[in-house]
């Protein structure tokens, strides 16, 4: 949503896609000027799907592919690049990364509108310029849905991290999962405490590395987090 709503305001069409099945077959259709890729995806990863397009007749085979994803280790960019992708823009998502990616592919928007920095990095709960951007960006209604979305998300993975059957070797694979997706949230919507925790939390559970004390900080950042929000979202409390 985030996306979509940057991309419409610098004067882009955009579609959307429930997965990468949907994406590939609107793609094979023709009349896509650009794909922004994401890389883990419940049907089909981004890489399987990328790999797929560059198999479509030309055209459509060669329509310029962003990967646009939170795995930003020197791997996972290699990853994209060997997959047919055409570059790589990393998470938290900001209005002026993507503009330039996108004239870095050559496409160009009906009406371009000027880029805004996002607001200084930081490690605090809420990065408060994260979300003043969004409201500038998006208006305060479409942000707050965001936020609330974004709250709601912390609940339940929350719900899904305070289980120590997680801590196993087995489970590592199911962690890192929850992990990956706590990190691309909270990077989008300015937490970089908790992001910081669940990339730490991701890359331990894929090394095969202890993870215990670093699952139970996460579900603690994201308790703290979500309190945060709820004020975000109720200035009154």
């Amino acid at each position: 949503e985030v996306a979509r709503a940057l991309l419409r305001a610098d004067g882009h069409i955009v579609e959307t896609a429930s997965g990468a099945v949907q994406a590939i077959e609107r793609i094979a259709a023709g009349g896509i000027d650009a794909v922004l890729m994401d890389v883990q995806m419940p049907d089909i990863d981004g890489l399987e799907a990328t790999r797929r397009i560059r198999a479509l007749p030309a055209p459509m085979g060669q329509v310029p592919v962003l990967a646009v994803t939170a795995s930003a280790l020197p791997e996972q960019i290699a990853a994209c690049r060997d997959a047919g992708m055409d570059g790589h823009l990393a998470k938290p998502i900001e209005r002026h990364a993507l503009a330039r990616a996108l004239a870095g592919l050559r496409i160009a928007p009906a009406a371009a509108a000027p880029p805004r920095d996002s607001g200084p990095a930081g490690l605090p709960l809420l990065d408060g310029c994260v979300i003043d951007a969004l409201r500038k960006e998006l208006g305060a209604a479409v942000a707050s849905d965001i936020i609330g979305e974004f709250r709601a998300e912390l609940d339940e993975v929350r719900a899904l991290l305070d289980n120590p059957v997680l801590d196993a070797a087995e489970a590592a694979p199911q962690l890192r999962q929850i992990a990956h997706r706590v990190f691309g949230a909270a990077r989008n919507l300015g937490t970089p405490r908790l992001a910081e925790q669940a990339l730490a939390l991701e890359v331990a559970a894929r090394d095969g590395r202890p993870v215990e004390g670093l699952r139970v900080v996460v579900v603690a950042l994201a308790t703290q987090t979500a309190h945060v929000l709820e004020a975000q979202l109720n200035p009154a409390l």
